[in-house]
């Protein structure tokens, strides 16, 4: 009942014609400007620059797997004291944040029961189909898939801190003390 909404978006990278048609043949305006060189970097430069240390203990941290339990390649049980909801894998023994619906290091259902074979529609190719991390080849593999020995293999050029890091680091969650020494 009273004026319409108005919303103004603004960005150097915006797809301005997503934004378009999405909003009904919005009317927008482009003003020309200068573009800038970017230098990508990642995580792994992140932790690099700042000399970032990962104890093992964060919040951030993998409850379980490569890398939990705060020493690089440990493995099993680690990432610090439980917290209330958090729960152990029956497969594989790995400690899990009580928000995961199924295991980090091995997919098992947080209920203990070992998955049901998908509808007939989840076969390779399939729309939605997601084959088992650990059978991606090693070179498309996220890095939480990864082994400390493979994460060495593919940060070979990066520090030891950062290797640790990576192993250590829950790859679902804010290292916020990270953040902080990026932007400070």
């Amino acid at each position: 009942a009273g004026a319409p909404l108005k919303v103004v978006l603004m960005s150097a990278t915006l797809d301005a014609r997503l934004f378009h048609d999405y909003f009904w043949d919005a009317p927008s305006v482009k003003f020309p400007g200068r573009t800038f060189p970017v230098t990508e970097l990642y995580l792994e430069d992140a932790l690099e620059a700042t000399n970032h240390v990962v104890r093992g203990y964060e919040d951030w941290c993998r409850k379980g797997g490569p890398g939990g339990g705060g020493s690089f390649g440990a493995g099993g049980a680690g990432g610090g004291p439980k917290r209330p909801g958090d729960w152990s894998c029956s497969t594989c023994n790995s400690n899990n944040f009580a928000r995961r619906a199924a295991c980090l290091q091995c997919g098992t259902p947080k209920d203990g029961r070992p998955p049901t074979p998908g509808p007939p529609s989840a076969a390779p190719g399939a729309p939605g189909f997601k084959p088992d991390p650990r059978s991606v080849p090693l070179a498309d593999r996220d890095d939480e898939f990864l082994s400390p020995a493979e994460l060495v293999e593919r940060y070979g050029d990066y520090s030891n801190n950062v290797q640790q890091a990576l192993a250590k680091l829950d790859h679902n969650a804010i290292d916020y003390a990270l953040v902080v020494d990026v932007i400070a």
